[in-house]
């Protein structure tokens, strides 16, 4: 017959039975048991181990109690991976208003974008998220040759950019000048044209409205 160091050796090595369950049925803490996990051979005659748990241990295999075995009680919850809801969200001129349905050539998920110019698009998640698209294509359109933007300006227009306000996203126009700066909060493109051409008007010596709206 098995002595009891035998059987609690060979319950703890049973990678079926679950520590936490364990501890709880043998008041032998977890970092103890997984101890005895990682190195059986403690679990010898002779040994630090007390011979209370030994005895515990050696019960719990010759019982083989259900209690012990690993079970959906025991086992952490996996967390639901949930999709992610674009529709709402603003990335430069472009708003997404729902999903398409359906996958480009690559197999990504595509959603419906609304840019401010009027026009609706098609594009994944990531060119959105990262800021690889930030209209329908008009921006690009209207630039001037050599007519250079600051990297960080993902609204293509000077003196414009998106920023995050209270948690939202928000146009944010600024205009220098003789080394001040002025600025003014605005919530749609077409107000931040305004707000630019007023700025623009009341700091800037000579200025002219020549259809700036694109520069």
């Amino acid at each position: 017959m098995q002595d009891e160091y035998e059987l609690a050796r060979a319950f703890i090595t049973d990678r079926r039975n679950n520590l936490t369950a364990t501890s709880k049925l043998t008041g032998i803490s977890i970092p103890t048991l997984n101890r005895y996990r990682a190195n059986p051979d403690k679990l010898v005659r002779g040994s630090r181990v007390s011979k209370t748990s030994i005895h515990k241990l050696a019960q719990l295999q010759l019982e083989n109690n259900p209690a012990v075995k690993w079970k959906k009680d025991f086992q952490k919850p996996k967390k639901k991976r949930t999709a992610e809801n674009l529709v709402g969200k603003r990335f430069g001129y472009l708003t997404v208003i729902g999903k398409a349905g359906e996958v480009n050539s690559r197999g990504q998920e595509q959603w419906i974008c609304q840019c401010d110019c009027g026009k609706r698009v098609l594009e994944p998640r990531d060119p959105l998220v990262f800021g690889q698209v930030i209209s329908c294509g008009h921006i690009r359109q209207q630039r001037k040759l050599n007519d250079r933007f600051p990297a960080h300006n993902k609204t293509g227009l000077r003196n414009i950019s998106v920023v995050t306000r209270n948690g939202k996203e928000v146009y944010l126009v600024r205009v220098k000048y003789n080394g001040k700066q002025h600025s003014h909060y605005a919530h749609s493109i077409q107000e931040a044209l305004k707000s630019r051409r007023e700025l623009r008007a009341k700091w800037w010596p000579n200025y002219k409205d020549n259809n700036d709206d694109m520069i």
